[in-house]
């Protein structure tokens, strides 16, 4: 549903993990939309040094491109 990229914060300096939502995503339905949209919403509630916090959220004004700028986690892939 998404692809994940390292990405870099120019105002704040930091690193993050910038979450976006495959094209693909958007055509198929907006329940994809949605769904994309309640994850940023979930994810900054939840207040848990188990969970990646969420930096900020939202579109390109340019592209119409969803997006999440998550905390970065470095380590090896789970998969």
């Amino acid at each position: 549903m998404g692809v994940v990229y390292v990405a870099s914060d120019a105002a704040t300096k930091r690193t993050c993990a910038l979450k976006t939502l495959k094209p693909a995503a958007i055509a198929q339905d907006e329940r994809g939309v949605h769904r994309f949209e309640r994850e940023a919403d979930v994810l900054r509630r939840i207040g848990s040094p188990h969970v990646l916090s969420v930096h900020d959220a939202g579109v390109c004004s340019d592209t119409g491109m969803h997006w999440i700028a998550l905390e970065l986690l470095q380590g090896a892939l789970l998969r």
